[in-house]
């Protein structure tokens, strides 16, 4: 199912991010993540038995949350123009919060930046767009830039955002 499978991308991205010791039976845990709440919308039927692809990628974040978005892609195709055309199935957005995982801070929120600081990476830039940001949102990409220009009824922010980000 699209959801099961969006759980494995949404653990490969976040270990990718933070390393494994986020995962629950990881003997260092420090940091817990917790889904916050995710959202589906679906463009056309991926039909049983039909490989696709998931790319996973982050949107924005704040002090408190951070949002990452998958797509779900059928297989490339050469078309006429001699290019891989793939076709877009379904978007999905997951917003998560971190928290603490022992000690006496168990349980308190870790801001995003923050809990990347503690796996070891660099984000002095990430800290800049942080502080030039509105209201301590950070957003990718300005809303100008949308991909998706057939869905109706986005009323969260962050759903509104349009590349990734690598670190």
């Amino acid at each position: 199912s699209y959801g099961k499978n969006c759980d494995y991308a949404r653990v490969k991205y976040v270990t990718s991010l933070l390393g494994p010791s986020v995962l629950p039976l990881h003997p260092m845990r420090r940091i817990a993540f917790a889904l916050g709440g995710n959202q589906m919308w679906f463009k056309k039927e991926i039909t049983l038995f039909q490989s696709y692809e998931i790319r996973t990628r982050l949107l924005t974040w704040n002090r408190k949350w951070f949002v990452i978005e998958h797509r779900m892609y059928t297989p490339s195709r050469k078309c006429s123009r001699g290019e891989n055309e793939q076709k877009l199935c379904a978007i999905g957005i997951s917003k998560f919060v971190l928290k603490h995982a022992a000690g006496s801070l168990k349980g308190k929120t870790i801001p995003f930046l923050d809990a990347l600081e503690m796996v070891g990476h660099d984000v002095s830039e990430l800290r800049a767009l942080e502080a030039n940001s509105d209201n301590g949102n950070v957003v990718l990409w300005p809303k100008d830039r949308l991909e998706f220009k057939s869905f109706t009824g986005w009323t969260d922010r962050a759903a509104s955002v349009g590349n990734a980000l690598e670190l």
